[in-house]
């Protein structure tokens, strides 16, 4: 029985025990695809069947924001999961899709870059990375990262890129892939289609104590 169809049959009930057994042919699939025995994972097509706008965005509690690092780590693949480490350390949609490999700087285990501002400028103070980021950008840049010019080189041009190694766009791009990773877990299906990639950055983060001071990157846009 194909996949879409075989879940179809849990349609009418409850999203939760939906998203646990997409969950579970998931993970399977996955498995299979690292072991070589199927080309690609067909569960990554099916989504759930609710994609209709909802106005307002849902307050992620610091116990959903690790639920979704939890689904980036577990989900995504080492593109995606960089960008919402980026947007659960606080960087705007814009900032994390304009940050540019060559104006991202590294000191032995020190990574800093310069964020994107209104205006096409680069702010002049230094975004220092946290480690938790640092290890998703090294999971990405080396193997996975495309390129290709006039857009972007290996050393040069934007750092989260699509395959064609331009840019993702700041208005889409970042809500769509945020949507996609939290309706694979199971704890974040429910509230998945309300979700914004701003909503992600402006809630509490997974990636610091909740002594440190707020996060540079999260203010509101005037």
């Amino acid at each position: 029985m194909h996949v879409d169809a075989w879940l179809n049959q849990w349609k009418d009930g409850a999203p939760r025990s939906r998203a646990r057994r997409r969950y579970a042919l998931f993970s399977f699939y996955e498995h299979a695809v690292r072991e070589g025995v199927v080309p690609g994972n067909p569960v990554r097509a099916i989504r759930p069947g609710v994609s209709s706008e909802m106005p307002g965005r849902p307050k992620l509690t610091r116990r959903q924001s690790g639920m979704m690092r939890s689904a980036a780590d577990r989900y995504a693949d080492p593109r995606d999961r960089l960008l919402i480490y980026l947007l659960l350390a606080g960087l705007r949609p814009f900032q994390a899709t304009g940050l540019y490999l060559d104006r991202t700087y590294r000191e032995q285990h020190r990574v800093t870059s310069r964020l994107p501002v209104k205006g096409g400028e680069f702010d002049k103070d230094p975004w220092p990375w946290s480690a938790e980021c640092v290890e998703a950008l090294d999971g990405y840049v080396s193997d996975f990262r495309a390129h290709r010019q006039p857009h972007s080189t290996r050393t040069e041009g934007p750092l989260v890129t699509s395959w064609n190694g331009r840019a993702l766009t700041a208005d889409t791009e970042p809500r769509r892939i945020v949507r996609r990773i939290a309706e694979l877990h199971p704890g974040l299906v429910e509230i998945a289609p309300r979700l914004t990639a701003d909503g992600v950055a402006l809630n509490l983060s997974p990636l610091e104590d909740e002594e440190e001071e707020p996060k540079a990157g999260a203010q509101p846009e005037g």
